[in-house]
């Protein structure tokens, strides 16, 4: 079995990270591309903003146990974000 010298192996190695984090790179840059302007092309034509949350952190999010809505931080800046929008 052949083997090889060290700083061989260093720079294989090297070169494997370099190929990986640029491929990861490339296809991070590719798959975000058009998502973006598509989100806002969407939000221009339907004026709908859709916004995910989780309601078990107050005072960020949480549920009013009065109304039964959502309420906190999160939901009061989103609301500001959508006036500004005007959506």
């Amino acid at each position: 079995m052949r083997s090889w010298p060290k700083k061989r192996i260093l720079i294989c190695a090297r070169q494997q990270i370099v190929l990986t984090l640029s491929l990861v790179a490339l296809i991070w840059v590719i798959g975000c591309g058009n998502r973006v302007e598509s989100g806002m092309k969407r939000l221009e034509s339907t004026g709908l903003l859709r916004v995910g949350t989780d309601a078990t952190y107050p005072p960020f999010e949480s549920i009013d146990i009065e109304t039964g809505k959502v309420t906190g931080f999160d939901i009061d800046l989103v609301t500001e974000i959508c006036r500004d929008l005007q959506c």
